[in-house]
């Protein structure tokens, strides 16, 4: 008989749920462990995803094409299920907190890069300063061009 190294790994979102609320309260952990490889994160998943390879240098992400960045002209509506409905220009964009950040980057791609440093506007700082209503779900976000996502709202 051998040994199957899938037969302790987290497979269903709910064990992975408990797993990091132990991980977070600082308790045992038992059995299952999260899929990937490496010391555990800040969350308490192994560092490096399952089918990731890591990357020392930013692999190449746009296609030769970078727009230009028009500082009087640029401006971030947030609108929708907010009580306050607010345009920010660039420079009242910049007086929101700045956040600095240490996290790691895991592409679909297939490649991740570790420790990298990020200094920016947290969305939960936009989405307090506009007062979002708590029936919002899910946040609808349009830069550049044609690039939209939908990301699910997640409270603070």
């Amino acid at each position: 008989m051998s040994y199957d190294p899938n037969s302790k790994k987290i497979k269903s979102r709910e064990r992975l749920i408990e797993y990091r609320k132990a991980f977070l309260e600082k308790q045992a952990l038992k059995g299952e462990f999260p899929q990937g490889h490496g010391d555990l994160n800040r969350d308490g998943n192994p560092t490096v995803p399952p089918g990731q390879s890591v990357v020392e240098t930013w692999p190449v992400l746009d296609l030769g094409v970078t727009p230009e960045l028009d500082e009087f002209s640029w401006n971030l509506t947030v609108s929708g299920l907010v009580k306050t409905v607010k345009t920010f220009d660039w420079e009242e964009f910049l007086k929101l907190p700045q956040t600095t950040d240490i996290s790691d980057f895991h592409c679909v791609t297939t490649w991740s890069r570790l420790n990298n440093n990020w200094k920016g506007v947290k969305f939960s700082d936009i989405a307090k300063h506009c007062e979002v209503l708590p029936s919002a779900k899910f946040v609808y976000i349009k830069a550049w061009t044609d690039t939209q996502r939908i990301y699910h709202w997640k409270k603070p």
